[in-house]
């Protein structure tokens, strides 16, 4: 046998190549694992997408609720009832023109928000307290979410 270039000459006259490189199931192989590791790493990325779009709704319906919880503290006593107990709202990006977030299907007032008020029993006893919920709930994209906060309230100069 002797070697001229790239081919190896046996004795009996035949000419073969020698072999080099990848096979075809190689490359087969290589590529199937490309392709699972891009996709892997494709839905990791639309999991966290997705999870900071959650965190982001949730931060504009803590907001909001804050919002509605400073403005039920700023209004008088006495005028809470009338002015929430009942109350939709909606929850706005600062800016924007289109509510933030989703209300759930079948929401009759087509706010994602709520506020109820609960007036003392008997409602002119000052030692009572009252009681504001606010509500907000919502479509996300993970789902149907909600947020409640309840806040107690005294009438001014109540004893404590």
């Amino acid at each position: 046998m002797r070697s001229d270039g790239n081919e190896i000459v046996p004795r009996n006259g035949a000419r073969e190549r020698e072999t080099g490189g990848f096979t075809l199931v190689e490359v087969a192989v290589a590529v199937v694992l490309l392709v699972v590791g891009v996709l892997a790493l494709a839905h990791v990325t639309l999991t966290i997408r997705a999870m900071q779009r959650a965190d982001e709704e949730r931060a504009l319906a803590e907001s909001a609720l804050l919002a509605q919880l400073r403005a039920i503290e700023t209004t008088p006593f006495g005028d809470l009832v009338a002015n929430f107990d009942g109350r939709g709202f909606d929850v706005m990006r600062s800016g924007a023109t289109s509510p933030a977030l989703r209300p759930l299907p079948g929401d009759l007032d087509g706010m994602p928000g709520a506020i109820s008020v609960i007036a003392p029993a008997p409602p002119g006893d000052p030692t009572q307290l009252l009681e504001a919920t606010v509500r907000i709930d919502w479509e996300g994209s993970c789902g149907p979410r909600h947020l409640v906060r309840r806040e107690r309230i005294s009438h001014p100069g109540a004893n404590p």
